[in-house]
Protein backbone atom coordinates (compact mmCIF):
# COMPACT_ATOMS: atom_id res chain seq x y z
CA UNK A 1 0.00 0.00 0.00
CA UNK A 2 0.98 3.47 -0.53
CA UNK A 3 2.50 5.93 2.83
CA UNK A 4 3.21 9.36 2.15
CA UNK A 5 6.14 11.55 3.17
CA UNK A 6 6.39 15.11 3.15
CA UNK A 7 9.14 17.44 1.92
CA UNK A 8 9.77 21.16 1.68
CA UNK A 9 10.73 23.05 -0.98
CA UNK A 10 11.67 26.71 -1.01
CA UNK A 11 9.18 27.27 1.83
CA UNK A 12 6.24 25.29 0.06
CA UNK A 13 5.30 21.88 1.16
CA UNK A 14 4.73 19.22 -1.76
CA UNK A 15 3.94 15.06 -1.33
CA UNK A 16 5.70 12.06 -2.33
CA UNK A 17 4.40 8.68 -2.62
CA UNK A 18 6.36 5.75 -1.59
CA UNK A 19 5.16 2.17 -2.50
CA UNK A 20 5.18 0.21 0.06
CA UNK A 21 3.65 -3.82 0.11
CA UNK A 22 2.52 -6.06 -2.46
CA UNK A 23 2.00 -5.50 -6.24
CA UNK A 24 -1.34 -4.23 -6.78
CA UNK A 25 -3.45 -6.36 -8.93
CA UNK A 26 -4.51 -3.51 -11.88
CA UNK A 27 -8.02 -2.07 -11.41
CA UNK A 28 -10.61 -3.06 -14.23
CA UNK A 29 -11.64 0.45 -15.77
CA UNK A 30 -13.58 -0.98 -18.63
CA UNK A 31 -15.27 -4.53 -19.16
CA UNK A 32 -16.14 -6.07 -22.34
CA UNK A 33 -20.14 -6.39 -23.38
CA UNK A 34 -21.30 -9.01 -25.06
CA UNK A 35 -21.72 -8.17 -29.01
CA UNK A 36 -24.55 -8.75 -31.41
CA UNK A 37 -23.04 -8.30 -35.22
CA UNK A 38 -24.73 -8.89 -38.20
CA UNK A 39 -23.18 -12.12 -40.01
CA UNK A 40 -20.61 -11.28 -41.82
CA UNK A 41 -19.57 -8.42 -40.05
CA UNK A 42 -16.80 -7.68 -37.38
CA UNK A 43 -17.33 -8.68 -33.63
CA UNK A 44 -14.98 -6.07 -31.72
CA UNK A 45 -14.77 -6.55 -27.62
CA UNK A 46 -12.83 -3.78 -25.71
CA UNK A 47 -11.38 -3.65 -22.05
CA UNK A 48 -9.48 -0.96 -19.92
CA UNK A 49 -6.93 -1.71 -17.06
CA UNK A 50 -4.86 0.73 -14.97
CA UNK A 51 -2.55 0.06 -12.14
CA UNK A 52 -0.83 2.77 -10.13
CA UNK A 53 2.39 1.33 -9.67
CA UNK A 54 3.66 -1.24 -12.39
CA UNK A 55 3.10 -1.95 -16.93
CA UNK A 56 -0.41 -3.33 -17.44
CA UNK A 57 -0.85 -5.80 -20.41
CA UNK A 58 -3.75 -7.88 -21.68
CA UNK A 59 -4.33 -11.18 -23.34
CA UNK A 60 -7.81 -12.18 -25.21
CA UNK A 61 -8.24 -15.89 -24.92
CA UNK A 62 -11.53 -17.71 -26.37
CA UNK A 63 -13.37 -20.42 -23.30
CA UNK A 64 -14.07 -23.33 -25.52
CA UNK A 65 -10.38 -23.96 -26.08
CA UNK A 66 -8.30 -21.78 -23.82
CA UNK A 67 -6.50 -20.31 -26.92
CA UNK A 68 -4.55 -16.93 -26.92
CA UNK A 69 -6.61 -14.57 -29.15
CA UNK A 70 -5.11 -11.17 -29.20
CA UNK A 71 -2.74 -9.56 -26.59
CA UNK A 72 -3.90 -5.69 -26.80
CA UNK A 73 -7.14 -3.90 -25.13
CA UNK A 74 -9.39 -4.61 -27.93
CA UNK A 75 -10.05 -8.38 -29.58
CA UNK A 76 -10.76 -8.19 -33.28
CA UNK A 77 -13.08 -11.32 -34.89
CA UNK A 78 -13.62 -10.35 -38.38
CA UNK A 79 -16.37 -11.63 -40.81
CA UNK A 80 -18.56 -13.36 -38.27
CA UNK A 81 -20.19 -16.47 -39.21
CA UNK A 82 -23.22 -18.27 -37.91
CA UNK A 83 -20.85 -21.23 -36.00
CA UNK A 84 -19.74 -17.74 -33.75
CA UNK A 85 -23.38 -17.15 -32.07
CA UNK A 86 -22.61 -17.47 -28.43
CA UNK A 87 -19.30 -18.10 -28.54
CA UNK A 88 -17.49 -16.85 -25.61
CA UNK A 89 -14.39 -14.77 -24.41
CA UNK A 90 -12.49 -13.27 -21.64
CA UNK A 91 -9.50 -10.69 -21.40
CA UNK A 92 -6.83 -11.70 -18.49
CA UNK A 93 -5.16 -7.95 -17.40
CA UNK A 94 -1.38 -8.21 -16.10
CA UNK A 95 0.22 -5.68 -13.90
CA UNK A 96 4.03 -6.49 -13.74
CA UNK A 97 6.97 -4.54 -11.87
CA UNK A 98 10.50 -6.31 -11.44
CA UNK A 99 9.50 -9.34 -12.70
CA UNK A 100 6.68 -10.01 -10.20
CA UNK A 101 3.31 -10.27 -11.79
CA UNK A 102 -0.92 -10.03 -10.57
CA UNK A 103 -3.50 -10.89 -12.75
CA UNK A 104 -7.37 -10.28 -12.89
CA UNK A 105 -9.69 -11.45 -15.23
CA UNK A 106 -12.62 -9.67 -17.12
CA UNK A 107 -16.35 -10.83 -17.31
CA UNK A 108 -16.86 -13.58 -19.99
CA UNK A 109 -18.28 -11.83 -23.28
CA UNK A 110 -21.01 -13.78 -26.45
CA UNK A 111 -20.90 -12.89 -29.95
CA UNK A 112 -24.60 -13.67 -30.92
CA UNK A 113 -24.79 -13.82 -34.69
CA UNK A 114 -27.56 -11.94 -36.32
CA UNK A 115 -28.48 -13.82 -39.78
CA UNK A 116 -30.67 -12.89 -42.62
CA UNK A 117 -34.05 -14.12 -42.09
CA UNK A 118 -35.36 -16.84 -44.57
CA UNK A 119 -38.16 -15.76 -46.55
CA UNK A 120 -41.06 -18.49 -47.27
CA UNK A 121 -43.56 -16.85 -49.80
CA UNK A 122 -45.12 -18.37 -53.16
CA UNK A 123 -44.02 -15.59 -55.99
CA UNK A 124 -47.32 -15.08 -57.15
CA UNK A 125 -51.23 -15.38 -57.09
CA UNK A 126 -53.63 -15.77 -59.13
CA UNK A 127 -57.15 -14.58 -57.95
CA UNK A 128 -60.37 -13.55 -59.50
CA UNK A 129 -61.96 -9.75 -58.96
CA UNK A 130 -63.86 -10.22 -56.02
CA UNK A 131 -61.97 -12.39 -54.10
CA UNK A 132 -60.77 -12.04 -50.47
CA UNK A 133 -57.61 -13.75 -49.20
CA UNK A 134 -53.91 -13.29 -47.12
CA UNK A 135 -50.72 -12.94 -49.21
CA UNK A 136 -48.26 -14.80 -47.14
CA UNK A 137 -44.54 -13.64 -46.42
CA UNK A 138 -43.70 -15.98 -43.62
CA UNK A 139 -40.02 -16.08 -42.63
CA UNK A 140 -37.81 -18.10 -39.83
CA UNK A 141 -34.71 -16.34 -38.17
CA UNK A 142 -32.91 -16.46 -34.70
CA UNK A 143 -34.63 -13.58 -33.26
CA UNK A 144 -37.33 -11.37 -33.07
CA UNK A 145 -39.19 -10.52 -36.33
CA UNK A 146 -41.00 -8.02 -37.86
CA UNK A 147 -42.56 -7.87 -41.26
CA UNK A 148 -43.29 -4.81 -43.59
CA UNK A 149 -45.46 -4.30 -46.59
CA UNK A 150 -45.65 -2.33 -49.47
CA UNK A 151 -47.75 -2.34 -53.03
CA UNK A 152 -45.96 -1.09 -55.47
CA UNK A 153 -43.50 0.65 -53.59
CA UNK A 154 -45.53 2.30 -51.19
CA UNK A 155 -45.92 1.25 -47.46
CA UNK A 156 -49.19 -0.10 -46.61
CA UNK A 157 -48.60 -2.26 -43.70
CA UNK A 158 -46.51 -2.90 -40.58
CA UNK A 159 -48.18 -5.92 -39.09
CA UNK A 160 -47.65 -10.00 -39.79
CA UNK A 161 -46.12 -12.25 -41.87
CA UNK A 162 -49.53 -12.28 -42.98
CA UNK A 163 -51.49 -8.93 -45.51
CA UNK A 164 -54.97 -9.52 -45.91
CA UNK A 165 -56.63 -8.52 -48.99
CA UNK A 166 -60.39 -8.24 -49.14
CA UNK A 167 -62.93 -7.68 -51.75
CA UNK A 168 -59.67 -7.35 -54.99
CA UNK A 169 -60.04 -4.96 -57.22
CA UNK A 170 -58.06 -3.73 -60.09
CA UNK A 171 -56.35 -0.72 -57.37
CA UNK A 172 -55.01 -4.21 -55.26
CA UNK A 173 -53.56 -5.77 -58.08
CA UNK A 174 -49.79 -5.36 -58.52
CA UNK A 175 -46.19 -6.03 -56.96
CA UNK A 176 -46.59 -6.55 -53.64
CA UNK A 177 -42.93 -6.18 -51.66
CA UNK A 178 -42.86 -8.15 -48.23
CA UNK A 179 -39.91 -7.12 -45.60
CA UNK A 180 -38.96 -9.49 -42.77
CA UNK A 181 -36.31 -7.58 -40.42
CA UNK A 182 -34.57 -9.67 -37.55
CA UNK A 183 -33.61 -8.16 -34.23
CA UNK A 184 -31.20 -9.34 -31.72
CA UNK A 185 -30.22 -6.95 -28.85
CA UNK A 186 -29.52 -3.69 -31.13
CA UNK A 187 -28.48 -5.67 -34.18
CA UNK A 188 -30.76 -6.53 -37.80
CA UNK A 189 -31.00 -7.60 -40.62
CA UNK A 190 -33.65 -7.75 -43.67
CA UNK A 191 -34.59 -9.71 -46.27
CA UNK A 192 -37.18 -9.32 -49.00
CA UNK A 193 -39.48 -10.56 -51.73
CA UNK A 194 -41.67 -10.01 -54.40
CA UNK A 195 -45.14 -11.48 -55.49
CA UNK A 196 -47.21 -10.44 -57.88
CA UNK A 197 -50.98 -10.79 -57.48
Amino acid sequence: FPSHDSIVTNGLFSNTITLTGDLEIATIRKQPISDYVPVGTTATFDVSGYAFDGTVSYVWYAVSNGAALSTTSTLTIPNVTSDKDATQYYAVITNTKNGVTKDISTNVVSIFVVEYPVLNYPSSYTQVIGDTFDLSGSATANGSLSYKWYQNNTLKATTTQYYPITSLSLSQTGTYNVVARITRGDAYLESSANIIV
